[in-house]
């Protein structure tokens, strides 16, 4: 999968012109074997494309027509659909409560219809929640749970997929408590309680090696504003290299994710805790999942194995 295209590209008349990061050939050659590459549209917090274009009949026909040719355009071999969420519940639902969308409960089968049928034999896949209740961790038998609950449901077994996530997880954990156990810790509200915005108290941290390098010995600082690892630029004296890569004195750039090789930081050094989970990390062999509580910074972290991402090749069976 390549994530993501915004779904409001494809809702305009005529269609948004998407780029990906790096092209289909580009991803194919990073492997040994011969496999499909998938057009991910969506993702959490896009909500405004699919909310435009399930409306109608007229709205999803342009939607799908504008995806088939954009994945014909850069050669994708499948399409995968990862709206969060039809019917509500997204990060938008203290804006938009769920009773104002009740009509797209029964217009999403309808849009994955259209879509299917422009893209033609190339696959539809849907990113679906694991209700019921929501899983809040990724272990072996609330996945089972999930599986169980789809097929009784009457969805093919074959069509469905577990999603394996290649990313630690993080979670500032409540002052005052020790979390010496892999489950039960509360955490700090990660929302905001007005208008259910992130709150910055959780986040994740990926295995790439520019997380594991380290920065260079003289750092030059910045001639354009960029920073980081990727640039090898540092920022002036007095300002902060953001978690997106770019210098700033703002809350955002100083706080949660700064990189504290490159700047000033206000925030948490994120980067250092990943480094010591990884160095002082538990197995939970019951869950299956890695897990580290850093006392210091007060974040929990999670994350797979290839040893535990093995043990959950039960649900092929």
């Amino acid at each position: 999968m390549m994530s993501f295209a915004d779904s409001s590209l494809f809702a305009a008349q005529p269609a948004g012109k998407y780029e990906p990061f790096q092209s289909h050939e580009q991803v194919r050659g990073l492997f040994d074997h011969k496999l499909n590459v998938c057009l991910a549209i969506g993702g959490w917090g896009d909500n405004s494309g699919f909310d435009e274009g399930v409306k109608t009949s007229s709205s999803r026909e342009r939607f799908a027509k504008n995806i088939a040719s954009t994945v014909d355009r850069l050669g994708f071999d499948c399409v995968d659909i990862d709206w969060e969420y039809p019917g509500g519940n997204g990060q938008d639902y203290k804006q938009v409560p769920n009773c104002k969308k009740k009509n797209e409960i029964k217009a999403f089968p309808l849009l994955l219809k259209e879509i299917k049928k422009y893209i033609g034999r190339k696959e539809l896949s849907i990113a679906v929640p694991g209700l019921e209740r929501d899983m809040t961790a990724y272990t072996l038998m609330s996945a089972a749970s999930a599986i169980k609950r789809y097929i009784s449901l009457g969805f093919p077994a074959s069509k469905l997929a577990i999603g394996i996530p290649f990313y630690a997880k993080w979670f500032t954990t409540k002052n005052g408590y020790t979390c010496n156990q892999p489950i039960g810790c509360p955490t700090d509200p990660l929302e905001d309680e007005l208008d259910g915005s992130d709150t910055g108290k959780s986040g994740y941290m990926t295995f790439e090696a520019t997380n594991f390098a380290a920065p260079p010995a003289k750092l030059t600082i910045t001639p354009d504003s960029t920073c980081g690892v990727r640039t090898g630029f540092k920022c002036a004296e007095g300002s902060c290299c953001g978690a997106s890569g770019w210098c700033g004195s703002t809350p955002a750039h100083c706080g949660t994710g700064c990189h504290f090789a490159y700047g000033k930081c206000d925030g948490i050094d994120i980067l250092s805790s990943f480094h010591k989970a990884l160095k002082n990390e538990y197995t939970d062999a019951e869950k299956g999942a890695q897990w580290y509580w850093d006392a210091e910074t007060r974040l929990f972290w999670s994350w797979e194995t290839p040893e535990l991402i093995q043990k959950k090749d039960f649900v092929s069976s």
